[in-house]
């Protein structure tokens, strides 16, 4: 991501260079496109292919192509066919990065597609009985048609049961508004509201004080250097940081140092009056903004099931360029006119409300990510059935106040 910005940084420096502003956004537009053909190299997610094929029990038959379907018997579900050569897809993804990532010393390739299998048996209540699930998930019987104790049986025959299947593989924006489900414990309202205000925050904190730190003391494309040439300890920083302090304890602490920045350069003046040091103090803020910034992104991948990942990004954007368009008239001339003040006071009072808010989430570093919705729910369901079973025995033991 950071080599495809390079584009972007040329256009940044070098946008005195050009003509137009057609120009300028050709030039930082167009040399992105080399990166288009990489896309092809990278394998698709083996959390997603899981968490689709638990969702959308249909969308297996695309694990199994034409060839296969004709040799299957007829009188046999072809599905638990499919769930085996989706284990396949899925386990082979999975140990081309353990190969790459030197772990394969504890595990084998058959051992990770078995225990795809049965996850995927679990959840769909199809038995995939294909004796030593060779590699085309066939043995010898069932290839010929075979019906003996190598019967491939299936249970989703239920037509309840395939419509709660395609019910939750229709996963729309209203589930993140949902109080009803929960992830890592708390509401998904309430993650994803949190942080649709932590993303407008932030970029808003970011670009806020990008544009700030030229309208310090000294020379304004060195000041604009320096504020760009700090986001790469920021970035360095970053990785460290975030396993050291977790991913909300990053976001807290260096919102709440930004805003801090901020405020402190608003009791100096503004950027008429705060001299050097403001102009430090305006580098600093852009530090911890940035750390903030590439948090955000990591945090929230984190925070939301495999599910519903990628709608939690699309609406969190909407809301992080929502700040980025206000950006320009809370540091513009419009605002410092009134008080000079004002500029760096709004930026601090957006960034120490942003550490406020993210001290709600909960902490996910080191916790395993969330697949489903439905996961947590019927954790929390579970829970509760739990405990009223306790409370029953309990209170037929007479112990009951």
């Amino acid at each position: 991501a950071k080599m495809i910005d390079c584009s972007y940084e040329q256009g940044y420096f070098r946008q005195g260079d050009f003509s137009s502003w057609r120009t300028c956004a050709l030039a930082m537009a167009l040399p992105q496109l080399v990166w288009l053909p990489v896309l092809g190299l990278f394998p698709e997610s083996p959390r997603w292919l899981l968490v689709s094929s638990l969702d959308a029990p249909s969308s297996l038959d695309l694990g199994v192509d034409h060839q296969e379907r004709q040799r299957m018997p007829s009188n046999v579900s072809k599905q638990p066919y499919a769930l085996v050569a989706n284990a396949e897809r899925i386990s082979g993804i999975l140990w081309s990065m353990a190969t790459f990532n030197n772990r394969t010393d504890r595990i084998s390739r058959a051992g990770v597609r078995e225990e795809i299998i049965i996850l995927l048996e679990k959840e769909h209540g199809v038995k995939a009985n294909i004796g030593s699930r060779g590699s085309d998930g066939l043995d010898a019987e069932s290839a010929e048609g075979g019906t003996g104790n190598h019967q491939v049986t299936s249970s989703l025959d239920d037509e309840e049961d395939k419509e709660v299947a395609v019910k939750q593989s229709r996963r729309t924006t209203f589930d993140l508004f949902s109080s009803r489900f929960k992830a890592h414990g708390v509401s998904l309202f309430n993650i994803t509201t949190s942080t649709s205000f932590l993303w407008f925050v932030i970029i808003l904190v970011y670009y806020g004080l990008s544009f700030y730190c030229a309208n310090m003391k000294g020379d304004l494309y060195l000041n604009i250097f320096i504020a760009t040439a700090i986001e790469a300890p920021a970035n360095a920083m970053t990785g460290p940081i975030m396993d050291r302090l977790g991913r909300r304890g990053t976001i807290i602490s260096s919102l709440a140092q930004s805003g801090f920045c901020a405020l402190v350069i608003a009791f100096l003046g503004g950027a008429g009056q705060a001299g050097n040091l403001g102009l430090w103090l305006a580098f600093g803020s852009k530090l911890f903004a940035t750390l903030a910034f590439n948090d955000i992104y990591v945090y929230t991948s984190e925070l939301f099931p495999t599910d519903v990942r990628g709608l939690a990004f699309g609406v969190s954007n909407i809301f992080a360029r929502s700040g980025a368009l206000l950006t320009p008239f809370i540091v513009g001339s419009s605002i410092a006119n009134i008080d000079p003040k004002l500029p760096p006071l709004i930026l601090a009072a957006f960034a120490l409300s942003g550490a406020f808010v993210a001290s709600s989430l909960p902490e996910t570093l080191g916790r395993p990510l969330v697949e489903r919705l439905e996961v947590e729910a019927e954790v929390e369901r579970s829970a509760e059935v739990e405990q009223r079973t306790v409370g029953t025995k309990i209170k037929k033991k007479g112990t009951w106040s």
